[in-house]
């Protein structure tokens, strides 16, 4: 099963709904496009420890985040703020990394 995915620099415009399906994913990187949401269904990938979404545009986190993330990376997008309940839903995280966005 596939376990990492690395889909950066591809000028992808959003993330195919099939990503959510890719349950043993432990790495996902789509860093360096133009994506400017992240599925909701994304807290279903329950594997995922490191998600970058780097240099996208996104603006807004889904309600639900993977709970067994340890290394979030949203710099450089347009995130002007990070629910507050964020560290509740992901106690591992052990790195956010939220610079170059317009709320940090």
């Amino acid at each position: 099963m596939l376990q990492v995915l690395d889909i950066s620099n591809n000028s992808l415009s959003k993330l195919p709904s099939s990503i959510c399906s890719l349950v043993a994913l432990s790495e996902l990187n789509f860093s360096s496009n133009h994506i400017e949401k992240i599925p909701d269904c994304i807290g279903n990938l329950s594997a995922l420890r490191i998600l970058n979404a780097s240099s996208n545009f996104i603006q807004f986190l889904p309600s639900r985040m993977p709970t067994n993330l340890e290394v979030l990376d949203l710099r450089d997008n347009l995130i002007e703020s990070v629910p507050s309940d964020l560290p509740l839903q992901l106690s591992g995280l052990r790195n956010i990394m939220l610079g170059g966005n317009p709320g940090h």
